[in-house]
Parts: C-alpha cells; structure tokens; sequence
C-alpha cells in the first residue's frame, strides 16, 4: 500500500482537481488496491478480481490537509 501511494504521489497524471481535492477516480482505485492487498497478504490460493466497484462519497477530500 505505501508502494501505491509513493507512486501516486510521483505520477504524472494529476491526483488532484483544480480546487485541490483528491479527485473521485484515484479514491477508488486505491480502494480497489487495497480490496486486492487484503487477498495477497491472507494466503489464500486464489486472488480477486473486481467486477464493479459502487462507491459514494460522504464529502471531498482534500489533498495534502
């Protein structure tokens, strides 16, 4: 998970809206990362694989607060 977001934090694709919050698309992919992070580290023979992923957001977040 730290590798995940020392990469966000170099990438090249902005992480954040003009306004300065983290923008919808990267909180659900981390989610879906660390949805996947839970199936590698418990051992188990077979990994998941996300069919859809629903998520609603309660209010922005703000990058770098």
């Amino acid at each position: 998970m730290l590798f995940l977001l020392a990469c966000l934090a170099r990438s090249l694709v902005p992480v954040q809206s003009p306004a300065g919050y983290l923008r919808s698309g990267v909180t659900a992919t981390l989610a879906d990362q660390l949805g996947s992070a839970v199936f590698f580290c418990s051992g188990l023979p077979s990994s998941g694989v996300s069919l859809e992923i629903s998520v609603s957001f309660v209010d922005a977040a703000a990058v770098g607060v």
